[in-house]
Formats: structure tokens, sequence, C-alpha cells
């Protein structure tokens, strides 16, 4: 909460994730040699990337995990009590979830910033 005390602990148990040479390449790119040289890269990523929540109090655990073609990043969603729902895919590292929408930063075919917003709908 906001004084710092712990509200929920959310436990899952999952293998580590070696980091990928994509990413390591895809992080490094246009970096000085020197700086490459002395560059260290751990063997797996952290357990998760980021987390978040809804104003239903759904928790979005962002993983490393990305989809095939690499576009996006897994996210795992918990209920409000800490119960596991689902693994969706999400277009964006960071997005940002308000009410039943999520927004994203995203790239047209030319490269051009685009913010996008999408519309949650829950099956359950």
């Amino acid at each position: 909460d906001e004084a710092g005390k712990l509200v929920r602990r959310i436990g899952m148990v999952r293998e580590p994730v070696a980091v990928a040479k994509e990413d390591v390449d895809e992080r490094t790119e246009g970096m000085a040699p020197e700086t490459l040289k002395s560059l260290k890269v751990p063997g797996h990523y952290p357990a998760f990337r980021y987390i978040l929540s809804d104003d239903a109090g759904r928790i979005y655990v962002l993983c490393w995990e990305r989809p095939p073609g690499r576009k996006g990043y897994y996210v795992d969603i918990f209920d409000p009590e800490g119960r596991y729902i689902a693994r969706a895919a999400v277009p964006d590292k960071q997005p940002l979830i308000l009410g039943d929408r999520l927004y994203a930063a995203e790239e047209d075919a030319e490269g051009n910033p685009l913010l996008k917003r999408y519309k949650i709908v829950w099956k359950l």
C-alpha cells in the first residue's frame, strides 16, 4: 500500500527464462564497441518485468517471455485475491490499463509512434 505495508503476496512457480540474443542485440544497438566489451549479460531474466493493477483490483504481471514473432509481451493476470486467471499477449512492454481499456505505445509500418487503445473484454 502507499505506506509500504505488505498487502498481498502472489506466488507462481516458473522456469527461468534465458536471456535471448535478440533482446541483447536490440538493447545494445548503437553502443560503442568499448562499452560492449565490458558489458555483462546475465544468463536469465528476473522473475518478472513489471507489475500493475486495474481499478477492479486485478493484478497484471508482465513477463519476459515474448509471443511468436517477438511482437509484444506476455502478461499473467490474477484476480484481486491473487488467484491466477489467464495469460495474454500485450503489444507494449509497459501498457497502461484504465477501466476496460489498455493503452499501448506502438509503431506503424513506417516506424512512426502511435498510442493505441484496446478494449478489454473478460470472458470467464
